[in-house]
C-alpha cells in the first residue's frame, strides 16, 4: 500500500467488492483484492504451530518461573485489597449494629 497506485487500486477494487455485497444482499467478498493477501498470511502464521509436538505445545503455553511469581503477587495484593473493604452495604441499620461495627473492626476494613 506503499505505492499510491497500488493503493487506489486495492481500495478501488475493495469498493466494488463492497458495493457488489450491498446489490446482492450478502457480503461475500467477491472479488475482493486483500482477502486472499489476508488468508495467505494467516495460513503461513498457522502453518508452523500445526506441526507442534505436545511437548513444544506445553512449553509454549506453559507459564515460566517469573510469570508465575508475577500471577502469585497480583493474586496476593488482589486478595488483601478484597479482603481489606468493607462490605458494600447500604442499610444504615446493619451498619451502625455492634455486630457489624465489630467485624469491620477485627478486619481492619477501609471505608
Amino acid at each position: 500500500m506503499v505505492n499510491p497506485e497500488t493503493s487506489k487500486a486495492i481500495k478501488d477494487a475493495s469498493f466494488q467488492s463492497a458495493l457488489q455485497g450491498l446489490r446482492s444482499g450478502s457480503m461475500t467478498y467477491e472479488n475482493d483484492p486483500l482477502l486472499p493477501m489476508l488468508r495467505n498470511e494467516i495460513n503461513d502464521r498457522c502453518s508452523g504451530y500445526k506441526s507442534l509436538t505436545a511437548a513444544e505445545e506445553t512449553d509454549l503455553l506453559s507459564l515460566n518461573a517469573d510469570q508465575k511469581k508475577v500471577v502469585a503477587e497480583a493474586d496476593k495484593r488482589e486478595k488483601a485489597a478484597y479482603l481489606g473493604q468493607q462490605p458494600n452495604i447500604n442499610n444504615p441499620s446493619v451498619k451502625t449494629h455492634p455486630k457489624y461495627l465489630s467485624y469491620v473492626a477485627s478486619t481492619g476494613a477501609s471505608h
